[in-house]
C-alpha cells in the first residue's frame, strides 16, 4: 500500500509539472532548497540516491528474501513431520501440535509474501526513476515545443520541479527500502529482544574494535590540517567507552571461567558470611547440602576473608584426590550453640561437632609432650581424628613455635574438621547432577565415551558405580579408564558391586600408588583363609543384588580380631591396608567401615606387579 500510494501521488505531481510547469510550493521548495535551485547538483543527487537504492539496498534485500523464503518453504515437510513425530510420540497433544501447524502455515505465507513485497520495492525504485526521466524529457517537450519558451528556461523550470518532485518521493522510498532490508536480513533469537536492543549489543560486542577506532581518530588528529581538539576529544571518549566494555567483558569472562570450574559452580554467590536460620514460615527452599551451625559469640573471633581461603583450598585439595565437585559451605548463627560449641550438617543433618575457644589455640600435640615442655595447657573432648583436645593459650604462641609444635588458631580448627567431614562424606555430594557435570566437563576431551557409556549403562548406575569409588577414597578423575572400563563389562555384568570391582582392578596402578605412598613396599595385613572362606559363605545373592548375611555375634567377635591386629590407626602416618580375595573385598569393607573407615581394603587384583608386600600380621578368629 505504500508504494501505491506513493504512485498515486507521483502521477498527480506529473500531471501538474507537465500541464501547468507547477506542483505546489512544497516540491519547489524543496528543489529549490535541498540543489540550490542548480538542476545539474539535483540530478546528480537524486541519480546517487537512486543507484544507492536500487543497486545496493533493494538488490540485496531481494535475494536475501528470495533464498530465505526457498529454504523455508523447503524445509516445511520437514518442520510438519517434526510435529507428527512429536504427537504420536507424546510430546506434545493435539491442541499443541494443531497450534504448531497453524504457526508453520503463518510462517510459509509471510516467506512467501516478502518475496513479492520486496518486488514491489525493487520495482518502487525503478517506477521513480523512470518517471522522473518522463517528467524531464516531456516537459523539455512541452515548454519548447507548445509554449514556445527556450530549451534552458524549459530545463531549468522543468528540471528543477521534476528533481524536487523525485527527491520528495526517493527519500521515502529509500526509507521503506532501508526497513524491508533489516527485516528480511535480521536474524531473530530465542529471547525475541528488540531490534534497537540487538542493534545495541552487536554494535558493543567488540571493545577492541572500538579501541582500535579511537586509535585511528587519533591518528587521524596527527595530520596537519585536521581538527585535532575535536578528533582528539572525539578519540578520547570512544577509548573510554572501549575500556569500559573491555573491562566489563574480562569481570563476565571471569565469571564464565569460575562457573566453568567444578569447584567454583558449586560455591555460593554470597560467600562465606554467617547467616541467621531461617524461622518458620519462610519460604520453601531445597535442604542445604553442607551447613556449619556456629555459636553467635564466636562469630567475632573468625576472621571471614581468610575462612573462604581455607576453604576454597581444602576444596581444590579434596577435589583433586578425590575428583568430587563440593558444593559451598553455608555458614550459620544457631541460638542452640553455646560456649563456642559448633556443628556440622550435611543435607541439614548432624554428622560432627567441634568447640572453638577464643584467644586458645589448637595444639596438634599429644598431652604428654606439651606438659614435658612446661607449657600450659588445657584438655577437653576428642573431636578432631587423630589428635587429642589440647588447648593453648594465645599468649604461649610464640613458645610453641619455639618448641617446634604445630597448632591451630579458630579458622584452623573449623577448616580441618571440615577437611575430614567432606572426606568422609563425599560420596553423599555425588549426585546424578554432578555426574552429568563431570561428564560435561569430559565430554570437551573424549565424546565418544560419554556418548558410548551412556549406552551402555544408566547414568544412574553410572553414578552408583562412582559414588563407591569415592566413599572408599578413590578418585574419579581418571574419568576416561571408568568409562572404558564401564563400556567393556557393562554389557557383561549388571551388578553394581562386581562393576566397581572391576573398575577398581583397571586402577591398579593408582591404588598401588596411593596406598603404598609411592614405595614399592605395602604395608598390609592379610585375612586368614577360614576367615575368608566363611565371609564368602555368608554373601546371598538375590535378584536385586547382593549382601552379606551374617549374624551379629560373627560381626563383633571379626571386629574384636581387626581391633585387636591392627591397633589404632589415628597416630600411624602411614596407614597400612587389609588385603583380601576380590569376592569379598566389598563385604568385608561395609562390615569395618563404621569402626575402621581408615583402614583401606584391597584385593590382590587391584596391586600392580611392582607392589612388594609386606605381612604386618594375619586375622582369624
Amino acid at each position: 500500500f505504500t508504494t501505491l500510494f506513493r504512485l498515486a501521488l507521483n502521477v498527480t505531481t506529473t500531471r501538474l509539472i507537465l500541464m501547468k510547469a507547477d506542483a505546489g510550493e512544497k516540491i519547489y521548495t524543496f528543489g529549490t532548497f535541498v540543489v540550490g535551485g542548480n538542476f545539474i547538483v539535483g540530478a546528480v543527487i537524486f541519480l546517487i540516491i537512486t543507484i544507492v537504492q536500487f543497486v545496493v539496498i533493494a538488490k540485496g534485500a531481494e535475494r536475501v528474501s528470495e533464498v530465505a523464503a526457498r529454504f523455508t518453504l523447503d524445509a516445511m515437510p520437514g518442520k510438519q513431520m517434526s510435529i507428527d513425530a512429536d504427537m504420536r510420540a507424546g510430546a506434545i497433544d493435539q491442541e499443541t501440535a494443531s497450534a504448531r501447524r497453524n504457526e508453520l502455515a503463518k510462517e510459509s505465507q509471510l516467506y512467501g509474501a516478502m518475496d513479492g513485497a520486496m518486488k514491489f520495492v525493487k520495482g518502487d525504485a525503478i517506477a521513480g526513476l523512470i518517471m522522473t526521466f518522463i517528467n524531464i524529457i516531456g516537459g523539455i517537450c512541452i515548454g519548447v515545443l507548445m509554449n514556445g519558451k527556450e530549451v534552458g528556461w524549459a530545463i531549468q523550470k522543468y528540471g528543477i520541479l521534476t528533481i524536487g518532485d523525485g527527491l520528495v518521493s526517493q527519500i521515502p522510498a529509500l526509507l521503506v527500502s532501508i526497513t524491508a532490508g533489516v527485516i528480511v536480513t535480521r536474524v531473530g533469537d530465542v529471547d525475541n529482544k528488540p531490534l534497537g536492543q540487538d542493534i545495541i549489543d552487536q554494535f558493543f560486542a567488540q571493545p577492541k574494535a572500538i579501541l582500535l577506532g579511537a586509535l585511528m581518530l587519533c591518528c587521524i588528529g596527527l595530520i596537519p590540517g585536521f581538527p585535532k581538539v575535536q578528533l582528539f576529544g572525539l578519540a578520547a571518549f570512544v577509548a573510554a567507552v572501549g575500556y569500559s566494555l573491555k573491562l566489563k567483558a574480562k569481570i563476565a569472562a571471569a565469571r564464565q571461567a569460575q562457573a566453568a570450574d567444578p569447584l567454583a559452580a558449586a560455591a555460593p554467590s554470597e560467600g562465606t558470611q554467617p547467616k541467621p536460620r531461617k524461622k518458620d514460615g519462610d519460604d520453601f527452599s531445597m535442604v542445604t547440602p553442607l551447613t556449619v551451625d556456629i555459636d553467635a559469640d564466636i562469630r567475632g573471633s573468625l576472621t571471614y576473608e581468610e575462612l573462604n581461603e581455607q576453604i576454597m583450598s581444602i576444596r581444590r585439595a579434596l577435589y583433586h584426590d578425590l575428583g568430587v565437585p563440593f558444593p559451598g559451605i553455608n555458614l550459620s548463627l544457631n541460638p542452640a550453640m553455646k560456649d563456642g560449641r559448633y556443628r556440622l550438617l550435611v543435607n541439614e543433618v548432624p554428622v560432627s561437632e567441634g568447640m572453638l575457644r577464643k584467644g586458645w589455640l589448637f595444639a596438634l600435640e599429644t598431652p604428654e609432650n606439651l606438659a614435658a615442655t612446661g607449657i600450659a595447657y588445657e584438655t577437653g573432648k576428642a573431636f578432631l581424628a587423630g589428635y587429642e583436645t589440647c588447648w593453648v593459650s594465645e599468649s604461649d604462641k610464640e613458645r610453641l613455635e619455639e618448641s617446634g609444635i604445630r597448632f591451630l588458631n579458630l579458622n584452623g580448627v573449623l577448616t580441618y574438621h571440615l577437611s575430614g567431614v567432606l572426606r568422609r562424606y563425599a560420596h553423599e555430594f555425588l549426585s546424578l547432577q554432578e555426574t552429568r557435570l563431570l561428564f560435561d566437563y569430559m565430554e570437551r576431551e573424549a565424546p565418544e565415551l560419554v556418548k558410548e557409556v551412556q549406552r551402555v549403562l544408566p547414568l544412574q548406575k553410572i553414578t552408583d558405580v562412582l559414588q563407591r569409588l569415592v566413599q572408599e577414597g578413590i578418585c574419579i578423575r581418571d574419568l576416561k579408564r571408568i568409562t572404558q572400563t564401564l563400556i567393556e563389562w557393562g554389557q557383561k555384568e549388571k551388578d553394581t558391586v562386581l562393576l566397581v570391582e572391576y573398575v577398581r582392578s583397571a586402577l591398579s596402578r593408582y591404588i598401588s600408588y596411593k596406598f603404598s605412598g609411592g614405595q614399592n613396599i605395602m604395608a598390609a595385613y592379610l585375612l586368614d583363609p577360614s576367615l575368608e572362606e566363611l565371609i564368602r559363605k555368608s554373601v546371598r545373592q538375590t535378584s536385586g543384588g547382593s549382601y552379606l548375611a551374617m549374624d551379629p555375634a560373627t560381626v563383633r567377635a571379626i571386629l574384636t580380631v581387626v581391633k585387636k591386629t591392627v591397633g589404632d590407626l589415628a597416630r600411624i602416618p602411614q596407614k597400612p591396608v587389609l588385603i583380601v580375595s576380590v569376592d569379598i573385598r566389598r563385604y568385608f569393607r561395609k562390615m569395618i567401615d563404621k569402626e575402621y573407615y581408615e583402614l583401606p581394603v584391597l584385593s590382590f587384583q587391584e596391586l600392580s606387579q611392582e607392589i612388594n608386600i609386606q605381612p604386618l600380621g594375619r586375622l582369624k578368629l
